[in-house]
């Protein structure tokens, strides 16, 4: 054929299945010419085949009775096992491994309900005991009885404990002495519920179609895997065994895969007659044992006989011609309202939303249109309140980005994409321009730091001579999920500068506080010593003025302490000290005024080994725990001091049954100058006379020491302060490096 040829015939299919009507019309027509002849040439052949589809299907069904009446020996078997199972005894007698009160048992059981085999199986698969019916109607205990069983599938699976949709007994198929037996096994267990072993039945096959034949009129065969028979219920007219009706593999296998629809039939020859035979799968409960045969004379069968076919012929054509119009009509119909809802569609495309097909039929095409319709004005709906929404993001956006480039401070803005800054405000580019690199290294690490976290951050940063503090925090969607970090960068250089000028003038001026009191100190002990014994009101005066200037002495030192603290000179000198030592040493500084507020005191100091750590500087803190304890407790009050060892950890708190802390100021007792509200309970203000100084002293004399304190308190229920202390390596340890020791932390 030419190419013009080719394109024409092309065209010509084009232009017939261009529209649903002709899609319609067109299989129908063809549809109908199919059916029309193959119908002419099945009937004219239905009336030949009738016979032997008669046969056929009569062989079909018996092959089912004959399954059925097989499976029904199964139904036998299990009513027999349960009966066994729960016979009292047989448990025990199969977990005792007592063979001959379970053989006695099995064989009472057996001639009861004219069983052919019984045996008890213990969980390791040795056949404890068997009885089996010979053909002279004895019962022996067969060849079965000290045999291990546990390789056979079904009995495998019993001791295993498998269990599924159909129960937890299995059935196969087992020769014995050379006869094939149909077996069923059962799991036993004992009273306490434990698998102890199994029970098998077992019914000759022969014996079972036997009477399958009796029940079906048709002789029956049974094979296995390799298409051996394994018995059979032909009578043999040359005296041949049943190998003669082995099957192939391939014939065995092609029946184990067919349905309740169809059977595999073959045509056999059997003392020089041809036999139809139907094969089927042999399948009891979950298992395929084999296949099963069913087979019938093949005399039946007549012969054909012919049809009128021009007579049928006319007739499928007429009926054609009928299926054809109508098929005309239907497609005529439908093609319509679809043309209207494909011009709806297409105007939709190209972007007129209030385009409706109005098709108003009660039929699925009537419902599709109406569909559309509904979504088209959805669709409207939608992208009207999208016009809405994002002009309104539009201004929250240009509302956002002026409130960004005006901020004083200096904002960056990471994309977690990216991991770059995607934005910065004119600040923050005038911070970053004069030490870009410094500051991207900067910034990036605090970003990532924010992300790995999930948590904002906080640094401070000195950049030639100036100091900025640079506050990041994940930026978060409605959702929770991050997208990013911003990050504010704010110039704090003046009060650095001035809290460096502050700390700087307290220290200067506690030296100079320092010179003078030492005087004052002197020169009224030196009064003190110079003055008689009946000056007693004098002595009395300088007494109360050594003792203020030993508070202000005292107060001096403590911020001295302080500012080094601030300054991060603040040192220790570690060497081993007893610390039940340093407590009570704490503790006898102020007996007096134990004594004077009857103060009942409650100590518990276990015997602890060594610390290494700075003497003095625990037993400052330790001073300032036990002072804080006296000062807060009302008279006749409790003190408790505890040490003891934890985990590796010294332990130390000190308690007291005082006014406590209320929850406003709990948090910050350890800020340095802070001092609380404290409140006796007659509501009198107790105020201590000091600097705020104590605790802020006593957390980081512990954190030089790389320990922890904690306050638990509540106002007028007493205070406790816990103080955890690490044991570290003596000195010369490879593990000691003072050096490691962390500075201060929050509590």
């Amino acid at each position: 054929m030419s190419a013009d040829g080719r394109s024409q015939s092309r065209g010509l299919r084009v232009s017939l299945l261009n529209t649903i009507r002709n899609k319609i019309i067109l299989p129908f027509l063809l549809l109908t010419i199919l059916v029309a002849a193959v119908g002419t040439f099945v009937i004219t052949r239905l009336v030949a085949s009738s016979i032997q589809d008669r046969l056929t299907n009569q062989l079909i069904e018996t092959s089912r009775a004959a399954g059925d009446s097989v499976v029904s020996w199964e139904t036998y078997h299990l009513n027999v096992l349960r009966l066994v199972i729960f016979t009292v005894g047989v448990p025990e007698y199969i977990e005792e491994h007592n063979q001959d009160s379970l053989t006695t048992a099995l064989l009472a059981l057996a001639a009861n309900q004219n069983t052919s085999l019984l045996a008890g199986i213990d969980k390791d698969g040795n056949c404890v005991a068997a009885v089996r019916l010979e053909s002279n109607g004895d019962y022996t205990t067969g060849s079965l009885q000290g045999q291990n069983l546990s390789s056979l599938p079904m009995v495998a699976a019993v001791l295993e404990g498998q269990q599924d949709q159909f129960g937890d007994k299995y059935a196969g198929a087992l020769r014995i002495d050379g006869q094939m037996f149909l077996i069923t096994v059962a799991p036993v267990s004992n009273g306490s519920g434990e698998l102890v072993g199994a029970v098998a039945i077992g019914t000759p096959l022969y014996q079972i179609l036997q009477e399958t034949k009796t029940s079906v009129l048709a002789d029956i065969g049974a094979y296995q895997s390799d298409g051996q028979a394994l018995a059979a219920t032909y009578l043999l007219a040359d005296g041949s065994d049943t190998s003669s009706l082995d099957i192939t593999p391939e014939l065995f296998a092609k029946a184990l895969q067919n349905s309740e629809e169809s059977t595999v039939m073959q045509t056999i020859t059997i003392n020089g007659r041809e036999h139809q035979a139907a094969y089927a799968p042999l399948r009891i409960r979950r298992d395929t044992l084999g296949v099963i045969s069913v087979s019938m004379p093949n005399t039946m069968v007549a012969n054909l006989i012919s049809t009128n076919r021009n007579g049928l012929s006319v007739v499928f054509s007429l009926l054609a011609v009928v299926v054809v119009l109508m098929g005309f009509a239907i497609a005529q119909n439908l093609s319509h309202p679809i043309q209207t809802l494909t011009r709806t569609a297409q105007a939709v495309t190209a972007g007129d939303l209030q385009q409706q097909s109005n098709i108003r039929s009660g039929d699925e095409i009537g419902i599709l249109s109406r569909s559309f319709d509904h979504m088209t004005r959805t669709l409207a709906a939608q992208r009207s309140a999208l016009e809405d929404a994002y002009q309104e993001q539009q201004r929250e956006a240009a509302f956002l980005s002026a409130v960004l480039m005006s901020t004083a401070d200096g904002t960056v803005v990471f994309s977690r994409q990216s991991g770059e800054d995607t934005r910065l405000n004119p600040a923050a580019e005038t911070i970053i321009s004069a030490n870009y690199s410094v500051w991207l290294s900067i910034l990036n690490e605090l970003a990532k730091q924010v992300l790995a976290n999930h948590k904002p951050a906080r640094q401070t940063v000195e950049i030639d001579r100036q100091w900025f503090e640079a506050v990041a925090a994940p930026v978060l969607m409605a959702s929770g999920n991050e997208i990013g970090v911003v990050i504010t960068l704010r110039d704090v250089t003046d009060q650095v500068l001035t809290e460096r000028m502050r700390t700087a003038f307290i220290m200067q001026i506690s030296h100079e506080l320092r010179t003078p009191l030492t005087a004052m100190k002197g020169y009224i002990d030196l009064s003190r010593t110079m003055l008689s014994e009946a000056d007693s009101r004098i002595r009395g005066f300088l007494d109360m003025a050594g003792e203020s200037t030993e508070v202000l002495t005292r107060m001096v030192n403590q911020i001295l302490d302080v500012t080094e603290m601030v300054r991060g000179t603040f040192n220790i000198a570690p060497q081993m000290a007893e610390i039940p030592d340093l407590l009570r040493t704490a503790i006898q500084e102020f007996q007096e005024t134990i004594q004077t507020k009857s103060l009942n005191l409650h100590l518990e100091i276990d015997d602890l080994p060594p610390y290494y750590g700075d003497k003095d500087r625990l037993a400052w803190a330790f001073e300032h725990l036990i002072r804080n304890a006296c000062d807060y407790t009302m008279p006749e009050g409790h003190i408790g001091v505890f040490a003891n060892q934890d985990n590796g950890n010294l332990v130390i708190r000190v308690c007291d049954s005082g006014v406590g802390i209320s929850s406003r100021d709990l948090p910050r007792v350890f800020e340095q100058f802070y001092r609380g509200h404290s409140v006796a309970p007659d509501g009198t203000v107790i105020d201590v006379r000091g600097a705020g100084l104590g605790l802020f002293i006593v957390r980081a004399v512990v954190a030089a020491h790389s320990g922890n304190v904690d306050v638990r308190s509540r106002a007028g229920e007493g205070t406790e302060f816990i103080v955890i202390l690490p044991y570290t390596r003596y000195p010369g340890s490879e593990e000691n490096n003072l050096e490691e020791i962390e500075p201060y932390r929050s509590v």
